[in-house]
């Protein structure tokens, strides 16, 4: 218990909690549309080589744009977990995609799409979430290539996540109204019955007289 009180204070500390999402393993290519690099051990680079090898890929050489890196990190935090002592990051590719990558993209909005039963007409929150998911792999793909018209894209997406948010609300609160405006004619309604039984039994009553 001690153990993961130190090494909670330690993340705090050195601002990991703050910088990286903090999960169980690297991530699941078959249950995601954003590209991710290899995960590497910012603290034994060692690991990182070894894991490479293992994976049958050689030393990475490329340089990646650092603002191309910033932007990335901004939308899609970095993933980090404690294997063996060892901590691991695995980050979003900062690095341009061939043809071929989107194309494998649009493969597995469609395979993922299937797998989870997405409807394809009507309100869908799976198809909802996918679709959402790869806009985010392909301002990725696009801040890679160029981080400005990356950047403006992610405003572009920003602002339609906020008008869908606003959206939901209205319809939700005007769902409200509605149902507690049914509520009350319903027992305006009963009411009304109950008064007109009463006014009827009132006449019934005078007759007599």
């Amino acid at each position: 218990m001690s153990n993961n009180n130190t090494t909670s204070d330690a993340n705090a500390a050195t601002g990991v909690s703050s910088k990286y999402l903090e999960v169980s393993g690297p991530v699941d290519e078959d249950k995601t549309l954003i590209t991710y690099d290899v995960p590497f051990a910012p603290e034994d680079p060692k690991k990182t080589l070894k894991l490479r090898q293992r994976l049958g890929l050689m030393p990475e050489t490329r340089l990646a744009d650092p603002n191309a890196v910033v932007v990335v990190d901004s939308f899609i935090k970095p993933r980090t977990w404690v294997e063996n002592g060892v901590r691991w990051v695995q980050k979003a590719s900062p690095f341009p995609a061939p043809r071929i990558d989107t194309l494998h993209t649009k493969q597995r909005l469609r395979a993922m799409a299937n797998e989870m039963g997405a409807k394809d007409t009507g309100v869908c929150p799976i198809r909802t979430y996918l679709y959402g998911e790869c806009f985010i792999e392909i301002i990725r793909q696009v801040v890679a290539e160029c981080w400005e018209r990356g950047l403006l894209l992610l405003k572009v997406h920003a602002e339609r996540v906020e008008s869908q948010r606003a959206h939901r609300e209205l319809f939700e609160s005007r769902t409200g109204y509605a149902f507690r405006l049914a509520l009350k004619g319903e027992k305006d309604t009963t009411a009304m019955i109950d008064r007109i039984e009463e006014l009827k039994l009132l006449k019934v009553n005078l007759i007599d007289e």
